[in-house]
């Protein structure tokens, strides 16, 4: 039964980020630590349930640790045990556990100064990554995109002369969209002057692979540190602006619902209440 070294190896050949693999292998360690130092082996995990889960969760919090960082060691596990079961092992019982509910905090909608301050253009871009950087912020800026549809862009879903790009990769609706001009211009220089015309993700790490979406996280929040933007502000908040942005402008709601992927009732809940004030 293959173990955990495994899982990681398997991760690394699907094309996952070394960041990420990292990030899953301590994540894994802190539950090993936490239930008694093995969590590598299929005979230890056909043993985790609601309990596990449980008790896993009240240790770190009560140890000081945030809910999403809690959430992100037990999704590791979970992904962990999902392998394990397409292996043979029976791990259905952590798999069907509950995790705790995510915190959610307010969503803060940017202004429409605060955009502008991120997709202003470059002056003297100084080297790849901040072209891709910039190229990534005025893609979410004019498209919406969630960070996990960002990471999922291939370089075949960018059609530069037609000016259209398609998300395919995607928890939310498939979706073609059109990009302007100034989206266009960014776009095109990181992929001409840097990025190249060979198939593989759109958005590279510099080392090659593909951007992560924590990448991404950090990136943007570098970006509005620099642009003076709020720092409670992330990458959903552009996505949430652009919505609101939709319906202000008197765009039907399922023509928004569509261009942002959700549902026509998932939209409704998305922009309920939905406010351009701090």
């Amino acid at each position: 039964m293959p173990g955990r070294s495994y899982w990681l190896a398997s991760l690394q050949a699907n094309g996952k980020s070394a960041t990420t693999i990292l990030s899953y292998d301590r994540d894994l360690e802190h539950v090993a630590v936490a239930v008694g130092g093995d969590c590598a082996s299929h005979n230890r995990m056909t043993e985790f349930d609601q309990a596990t889960i449980d008790n896993l969760a009240v240790e770190w919090e009560m140890a000081g640790l945030s809910r999403p960082t809690v959430l992100r060691r037990l999704s590791a596990l979970r992904s962990f045990a999902a392998y394990l079961c397409t292996h043979g092992a029976n791990c259905t019982r952590v798999l069907a556990a509950r995790l705790p509910h995510p915190i959610r905090k307010p969503r803060v909608a940017l202004h429409d100064d605060d955009l502008d301050a991120l997709s202003a253009p470059m002056s003297e871009p100084k080297d790849m990554i901040e072209v891709r950087n910039r190229s990534i912020v005025v893609l979410q800026a004019e498209a919406g995109l969630t960070t996990g549809e960002i990471v999922g862009l291939d370089l075949a879903d960018l059609d530069l002369e037609e000016r259209t790009i398609s998300i395919a990769r995607t928890h939310l609706g498939p979706r073609a969209l059109r990009i302007s001009h100034q989206a266009l211009a960014p776009l095109s220089a990181y992929v001409t002057n840097f990025r190249g015309h060979a198939p593989g993700p759109l958005f590279l790490s510099a080392s090659g692979s593909r951007l992560g979406a924590r990448s991404i996280q950090l990136l943007f929040r570098g970006l509005c540190r620099r642009s003076g933007v709020r720092e409670a502000a992330g990458p959903s908040s552009v996505r949430h602006a652009i919505g609101i942005a939709f319906v202000d402008s008197g765009i039907a709601l399922p023509v928004v619902a569509h261009a942002m992927g959700l549902t026509l009732g998932g939209a409704l809940r998305y922009l309920r209440n939905a406010s351009r004030k701090p």
